[in-house]
């Protein structure tokens, strides 16, 4: 049993009782929230790409495009979420004389592990649809890219409430860390290797990766 830090554990259990309120907020609170992470990015932006240029050596061309992928998903998911949320009418059974519909609802907590080779992207992307599905996030960015890794935990500060979205910093003892916490999903982009290890941690707590 790996023993979870005191600051860990606090704020996993501010969000236990901040994920019901994520789970039945609006449309509208979801894309104030998206539109908030959108402008803290773009005031960061020349910071973004310096940062993948002494990560990765990232020329500026890919770091721009890296940038504007997570736009792009911010304004295609601002302009179908209220779409997405709406409840499915479906067929119910024959022997009941009832109505029956699909709701659609969040997970609840979920860990988000970004990756080494598209630590931007590949952060925020999944952030975009994570905010939008009425989740609270507990992320990791990846410590083999400390710049972006850096500059990601300030943007997350500065555009959320820990309660929504809390950022934490650190290696591969910290992951293992915040994978025994009773999440609700992980959201891992990595090697077979770690992947084993994380739908390991993940059965115990019947969540979904």
């Amino acid at each position: 049993m790996i023993k979870v830090s005191s600051n860990l554990q606090s704020v996993f259990e501010i969000q236990s009782q901040q994920k019901w309120l994520n789970k039945a907020s609006s449309a509208e609170h979801r894309i104030n929230k998206l539109q908030r992470l959108k402008e803290v990015i773009q005031s960061r932006e020349k910071d973004v790409i310096q940062a993948l240029h002494a990560d990765l050596r990232r020329d500026e061309e890919g770091a721009k495009s890296e940038v504007m992928s997570i736009y792009n998903e911010i304004e295609h998911t601002v302009a179908e979420l209220a779409n997405w949320m709406a409840p499915v009418e479906v067929d119910p059974t024959p022997l009941v004389d009832s109505r029956a519909r699909i709701t659609i609802e969040g997970r609840g907590i979920v860990l988000l592990f970004s990756p080494w080779n598209f630590p931007f992207a590949l952060l925020f992307q999944p952030l975009v649809s994570i905010i939008a599905a009425g989740n609270c996030t507990m992320v990791k960015p990846n410590e083999l890219a400390p710049s972006i890794s850096k500059l990601a935990a300030e943007i997350i500060r500065d555009a959320f409430d820990e309660r929504d979205v809390a950022v934490f910093e650190g290696g591969v003892d910290l992951a293992n860390e915040m994978l025994e916490l009773p999440i609700d999903h992980v959201f891992f982009t990595g090697s077979p290797a770690v992947g084993k290890i994380v739908m390991t941690a993940a059965a115990k707590h019947l969540a979904s990766v």
